[in-house]
């Protein structure tokens, strides 16, 4: 069993996130403490929509921040006006409730 208890691979989530050419971009150092809590990722449809996803982060308890689950959703919207329809994305994520910050509190890539 890893650290968590979760009986998964340990760190396999930080692993194939760091690995992961696309993500590259937004990850920075700080993240890899972070990252080393994460227990899975889930992703589902947007309820109500027919484009959107909602990402579902679950974490082990941590020194970072106490949420046990962060989630972000994007989907696309149409939007009518008189004889136009307007294609729109939004996106929401849940609000991270910090105990302290990554990486010794430099400053962070969004992400």
């Amino acid at each position: 069993e890893d650290e968590a208890g979760s009986g998964g691979i340990p760190s396999f989530w930080s692993e194939a996130m760091q690995r992961d050419p696309t993500l590259t971009d937004v990850l920075s150092e700080g993240d890899d403490g972070i990252l080393s809590y994460l227990e899975d990722v889930r992703v589902s449809a947007t309820p109500g929509s027919t484009e959107g996803y909602v990402l579902r982060f679950k974490f082990a308890a941590n020194p970072f921040f106490t949420n046990k689950t962060l989630e972000r959703t994007d989907s696309v919207a149409t939007l009518k006006l008189q004889d136009r329809e307007i294609r729109y994305s939004r996106s929401s994520a849940t609000v991270i409730e910090w105990t302290q910050a990554p990486g010794g509190g430099g400053r962070r890539k969004k992400g």
